[in-house]
């Protein structure tokens, strides 16, 4: 391999260097190839006792996040039920005048429509005029049977 010589940062006309690259030679042995399971498991006390603390840690953390979770929940709950029960008494006196109104207008509905029959229930004579004004079509059928007996 050849290299251009420089000074300072500038090149220098004409000059060629050759310079042999040799291989490094360590003396320290190539490390282990390492396999998923030492990767994934401590090997050391120390190890297993943060790999535990690390689990601790979460499950404390998962139970606080669960407990405020509920806690919410509970709260918003308690708050429906004191709004139910506040206005319970308005919304039950509410309920009880419509139903009354509804109950006044199907009474004077029936009312309404009963004034007829009513007007002719009080003339004692209607049916009698009745039967006059029909009489020509007006047919009785009596049926006896053989000894004359209905």
């Amino acid at each position: 391999m050849t290299v251009a010589a420089s000074r300072g940062g500038v090149p220098i006309a004409g000059s060629v260097v050759a310079v042999t690259l040799s291989p490094m030679v360590s003396e320290a042995a190539p490390a282990p190839r390492q396999s998923w399971r030492d990767r994934l498991l401590p090997r050391s006390v120390l190890g297993l006792s943060m790999f535990i603390l690390a689990g601790a840690i979460g499950a404390a953390f998962s139970g606080t996040v669960l407990y405020a979770y509920y806690d919410y929940r509970l709260n918003k709950n308690e708050e429906r039920v004191s709004k139910f029960v506040a206005g319970f008494d308005k919304t039950f006196q509410k309920a009880t005048d419509a139903i009354a109104a509804q109950r006044e207008d199907a009474k004077n509905q029936i009312k309404k429509e009963l004034e007829p029959l009513q007007k002719v229930a009080v003339e004692g004579s209607t049916l009698e005029a009745l039967e006059r004004k029909v009489r020509d079509s007006l047919w009785f059928v009596k049926t006896v049977d053989e000894a004359g007996q209905p």
